[in-house]
């Protein structure tokens, strides 16, 4: 197992301490239970959804008084957290670390005379946020290109471990620690890793937390699978060897307490619960898993830590047998059958997919086959240039083509063993450049469900060229849903329209269905005239009376005049409401006292 690596010395020393204290003395502050939206009223939902919108805006300072009651206590801090937990992106963007700074400390819903306000501490521009946040978007969208419609939520977590162990160097740097750097410029530190993993996972409506063990100085991740939490370190799995491509390991993947503590040598039982993890879990009171998600007794596994090339193709999983076959099973090492059977004397070196071909190497060439008819086409074979200068005899002239990688360009490089040893191939083989396909982050539903007035943003997936993911989007009914070219929808009255986009010169189009109302309140003295409030239509709404200093409210009236005091079940209008007042006589103000 590599040398554990893991947070900075500056932050341990104050940021262990002062996290400890916060989550012994401050319990209260956060919610132990995953984010499940069925534990919230619809007012609650509404709430979460206006603080999301304000952390992903980059807000610093905005009106909550119509959320004033569901804002305060127990409440207002549970539905706070499932809103940091629910928008890590945004946090990421804004250079707060879940860990190591207690995010707490930058997000307040604040009641003073009278007025309900979110604030956030400033730490960086909003422009440079709002960069941030669309590379870090971007970065999220490329992880989550290694995800198919079919695979299950075991089979992602593989997917997006192998994106991120192949793709990520184990480095410091600046911003190493939040996962920022890890989505943006492919470099990190364990709790960096863990945290752009547990953003992927929780994209995909996976559960996920962080847990660090500051006495370790490390940082790994928890995930949930059928109501178990399975122990997933992408430190050990990063990619390793300078001369034989990115290596993977699946040592720590999905594994049960007992597995995970053979991996990390010098820990006890206690350090599997950690010293404080992003989602505050209460880690002795939730199921850990005792045994791994794949079997030691199963082919896959033993075939995994023998040749550690694996990938999916339509419910399968592709490996290199140890009697070198390549078999596919799912992710549990069932059903496995052989796939293909070299002749005699041909040795697998590796496996990869590209462009719905399967590619591999076999003895000193480089071949590509169909999934259907399994017949290897020969690529490239090496060549003198290959082979070292100062080798004589049969023997010793004996090379083969073992690992090798095809970056996002569609080139392939190489790499041979000989007796000589390890050494980079001298030609790369142009594969083509990658075919893209079109579905969307929003787990590639058909029909997407907004509520009036909330904004989501959408991302095509399989987009590795720039261009292709800043393909313009087009609304067929703006005035339902509207549309921006960075994907951002904003549902505006209740209806049905399409959106659509055009990926790679196919037009995709996909429903959106908009339900619900607004209610923008006007004149409200302490409230801002841009104060608004989304409702769901399914109970009627008793408006409640503000308060102005100075001032007696009479009541609600619309654009018409028209004096509003509840809002029937049902309704889909949109409303603007002004609020009408009446001064207090300095007589009156004498009385009241």
């Amino acid at each position: 197992m590599k040398e554990r690596r893991g947070l900075s010395r500056e932050l341990k020393r104050a940021g262990s301490i002062l996290f400890l204290l916060c989550f012994i003395l401050a319990g209260s502050l956060f919610f132990t239970k995953d984010v499940d939206a069925a534990t919230f009223s619809d007012t609650q939902k509404e709430y979460i959804n206006v603080l999301s919108k304000f952390m992903i805006e980059g807000t610093v300072s905005g009106n909550l008084d119509v959320y004033r009651t569901v804002s305060q206590g127990k409440s207002g801090k549970k539905c706070m957290e499932a809103a940091a937990i629910s928008n890590r992106a945004a946090l990421m963007a804004e250079g707060i670390d879940f860990l190591d700074s207690n995010w707490s400390q930058y997000y307040a819903v604040e009641t003073r005379d009278g007025a309900t306000t979110f604030n956030s501490t400033k730490l960086i521009s909003r422009s440079k946020f709002r960069r941030r946040y669309k590379k870090i978007i971007r970065g999220l969208d490329e992880a989550l290109s290694t995800v198919d419609s079919s695979m299950s939520q075991a089979d992602k977590a593989m997917a997006v471990y192998i994106y991120f162990a192949e793709n990520t160097t184990y480095k410091e740097s600046k911003d190493a620690h939040t996962g920022y750097d890890v989505l943006v410029s492919h470099v990190g530190v364990c709790d960096g890793l863990a945290n752009a993993y547990a953003l992927a996972m929780n994209t995909l409506g996976i559960p996920c937390a962080v847990i660090s063990n500051y006495s370790k100085n490390h940082s790994w991740n928890i995930v949930k699978l059928n109501g178990i939490w399975y122990f997933v370190d992408l430190t050990n799995g990063v990619g390793v060897g300078k001369h034989e491509g990115m290596v993977v390991t699946y040592d720590s993947f999905l594994v049960g307490k007992n597995t995970f503590l053979k991996t990390h040598p010098g820990y006890k039982k206690q350090d599997l619960y950690g010293q404080g993890n992003s989602n505050n879990l209460k880690m002795r009171k939730i199921k850990l898993a005792s045994s791994d998600y794949i079997k030691n007794s199963k082919e896959m596994k033993q075939a995994l830590e023998n040749k550690t090339c694996t990938f999916y193709h339509k419910g399968y999983w592709y490996w290199i047998s140890q009697d070198n076959y390549l078999k596919k099973s799912n992710l549990r090492g069932n059903k496995a059958v052989v796939f293909y059977a070299p002749r005699s004397g041909n040795y697998i070196g590796w496996i990869r997919q590209y462009n719905n071909r399967i590619i591999l190497s076999l003895n000193s060439g480089i071949y590509r086959m169909s999934f259907l008819n399994k017949y290897p086409v020969l690529l490239k074979k090496v060549d003198n240039r290959d082979k070292n200068a100062e080798t004589k005899g049969a023997l010793w002239s004996l090379i083969y083509i073992g690992r090798f990688i095809v970056n996002k360009n569609g080139w392939l490089s190489y790499y041979t063993t000989d007796f000589h040893g390890v050494r980079r191939g001298n030609v790369k083989i142009f594969l083509g450049r990658a075919q893209q396909s079109g579905q969307l982050t929003k787990s590639g539903r058909k029909i997407i469900q907004l509520q009036a007035g909330q904004i989501k943003q959408l991302a095509t997936i399989h987009m590795h060229d720039r261009g292709l993911r800043t393909a313009g989007w087009t609304s067929a009914d703006p005035s339902i849903v509207s549309i921006d070219n960075n994907g951002y929808m904003k549902a505006k009255r209740s209806g049905k329209t399409y959106i659509s986009t055009r990926i790679n010169g196919r037009k995709r189009a996909f429903r959106v269905k908009v339900s619900g109302y607004t209610i923008t309140y006007k004149n409200v003295g302490i409230n801002s005239s841009k104060n608004r409030e989304r409702l769901s239509g399914k109970r009627a709404v008793t408006l409640r009376s503000p308060r102005k200093k100075g001032y007696t409210f009479v009541g609600w009236y619309d654009s018409s005049g028209k004096n509003v005091t509840v809002i029937p079940k049902g309704n889909t209008k949109n409303l603007i409401l002004h609020a009408k007042w009446d001064k207090t006589s300095s007589k009156d103000s004498v009385k009241a006292k």
